[in-house]
């Protein structure tokens, strides 16, 4: 500890941690100590020597796309139901170790048998990658060709959405001198029109609330209520689905 001291380690720690890429290699950082092994300090200096010589050739190792994914790998290996942003972060990982692999290749001019000795770990999962990118877009949202099923779902909601505005707007055709604006919005999932305030209780529908003013309220058809139903079991399915193939 007096030797730490006397080195000022953690200031030196500090200063290193700015260099760190994501949260994991922060906390190796943190918890580096000092020591005397002499094999090991040859070892590690080697390792940095040829990552310097490396970085001076052709620049620095590309550590795009990298984050702590340890917890998320812990929850698969218990069988636990992986969330999409989740495995975006996987599929972010493998293409990360993909640009170090590919880092490594271009080092046909530079020595790095020592830090061949950590790259030589690494493993790019081409299938894993292949099947995570048929799955999910960019931003991490599921595609629907993910499943066998999932296009099939995602059309009948759409049908579904369609119907639901068409019977609104059947409702909002019908009653024009008791809606305003034909404005048609949704209130906790469900479709509803506006109308006017002091006729709210003659269409024997739902109302959601009142505006601020007082003058408008905001109504739901009943005539909807099947298409809703429809929608909620169809959802219900495609989040079944999508956990089991997932």
């Amino acid at each position: 500890m007096a030797i730490e001291k006397a080195l000022e380690l953690d200031t030196i720690l500090h200063s290193v941690e700015a260099y760190c890429s994501f949260s994991l290699g922060k906390k190796i950082i943190q918890e580096t100590r000092p020591s005397y092994d002499p094999l090991l300090i040859q070892r590690d200096n080697a390792r940095i020597q040829e990552a310097l010589q490396a970085c001076v050739a052709i620049g620095p190792m590309p550590f795009h796309g990298f984050s702590d994914i340890t917890n998320i790998l812990d929850n698969a290996s218990k069988g636990r139901i992986l969330s999409s942003q989740d495995l975006l972060k996987v599929y972010q990982v493998i293409l990360g170790v993909k640009g170090v692999l590919a880092y490594r290749d271009t080092l046909v001019d530079v020595k790095h048998d020592a830090l061949d000795d950590l790259l030589s770990t690494l493993i790019y999962h081409n299938k894993v990658a292949n099947t995570l990118n048929t799955c999910l877009n960019e931003y991490g949202e599921i595609k629907d060709n993910a499943t066998p099923t999932l296009k099939e779902v995602r059309i009948q909601l759409r049908n579904i959405d369609n119907e639901i505005s068409a019977v609104a707007s059947r409702f909002i055709k019908t009653h024009a001198s008791s809606t305003i604006d034909g404005i048609v919005t949704t209130r906790n999932g469900r479709c509803v029109v506006l109308v006017k305030a002091n006729e709210k209780n003659t269409f024997g529908g739902f109302v959601y609330g009142d505006s601020q003013t007082g003058n408008a309220s905001l109504y739901r058809t009943t005539s909807t209520d099947f298409h809703q139903q429809q929608k909620t079991i169809t959802h219900y399915r495609r989040t079944r689905r999508n956990h089991k193939n997932l």
